[in-house]
């Protein structure tokens, strides 16, 4: 999907940014600028600037080779949710994933700009987590702490609850051997997928009773 503007400001790219980040790879948002260059008196012609693209993983690779390399732990990330998102894609065709990144999280759309799910892979202390990301609505978040307890019985456990300035968590995680044991990794994956689906039930269904009253 291409978006031409006239002029453009520093939020539409970040729209065009975020939308590009929470949906699957076969879609890809452009924001782009039209401007009309004259040469010597030519008749005037338009000329496109991309302002905003789609983060691809053969870019992301490409890049890295060119001065700038992936260091190990970066590789290892980028395998590891290549390799979620193949073992999901097996096992379910409707959940909707992005494009694999060598960081140590990686995003999963709830269907709303609210907020979204972010798995993550802690090296250092070993570590999965799976958690609920909240951006500068406090209202959102007062409102699933006030049902705290209805929410811990539905998810299965004790839930981390972060109430930061800019972005609010909502977390579980998950203490295992080694991120990048390969003999662990569909277990790994496992857990991260069935923890995904069960924050987007659970915590889907309380986002649109707050859409209600709201």
């Amino acid at each position: 999907m291409i978006w031409i503007v006239k002029d453009a400001r520093e939020e539409h790219k970040k729209a065009v940014d975020w939308l590009n980040e929470h949906t699957d790879e076969n879609i890809g948002f452009f924001l782009t600028k039209l401007e009309l260059w004259q040469i010597e008196g030519s008749n005037p012609a338009p000329k496109f600037q991309i302002l905003a693209r789609p983060n691809e993983w053969a870019k992301t690779i490409k890049g890295g080779t060119s001065g700038d390399s992936l260091t190990d732990t970066k590789l290892l990330q980028l395998d590891f949710w290549t390799k979620f998102k193949e073992y999901v894609q097996k096992n379910d065709t409707k959940i909707r994933l992005q494009t694999p990144r060598p960081q140590h999280w990686y995003d999963v759309s709830m269907g709303t700009s609210e907020a979204h799910i972010t798995l993550s892979v802690n090296t250092r202390e070993n570590l999965l987590g799976c958690e609920v990301y909240i951006t500068r609505n406090k209202n959102l978040f007062n409102f699933l702490k006030e049902r705290e307890e209805d929410i811990e019985k539905e998810i299965g456990g004790k839930i981390g609850w972060v109430d930061a300035p800019i972005a609010s968590r909502i977390k579980i995680s998950k203490e295992v051997t080694s991120i990048f044991d390969q003999a662990e990794a569909d277990d790994y994956y496992d857990w991260l997928y069935n923890k995904t689906v069960l924050f987007q039930k659970v915590f889907g269904r309380y986002l649109k009773e707050f859409k209600r009253v709201n």
